[in-house]
């Protein structure tokens, strides 16, 4: 898991170490679709203000590797 989503999951109280693999996979690909997402609504048309610097910075804490 990203350390930022790593972070932010221990801030929202959940014990990683302790969940198992049916839990911990999926709750991992949530937090990247929801990033993802993020990227997605500020993309190509200007939907942001600043649209490029929130790409930017949501890629560089989250670690997402947009999809073409």
């Amino acid at each position: 898991m990203n350390k930022r989503i790593e972070y932010l999951a221990r801030q929202a109280g959940l014990k990683l170490d302790e969940l198992p693999d049916e839990v911990y996979l999926p709750l991992e690909q949530f937090a990247q679709l929801v990033a993802q997402d993020c990227i997605d609504q500020c993309g190509g048309k200007g939907a942001c203000i600043g649209a490029g610097m929130v790409k930017k910075t949501i890629i560089e804490l989250y670690g997402i590797v947009k999809k073409e």
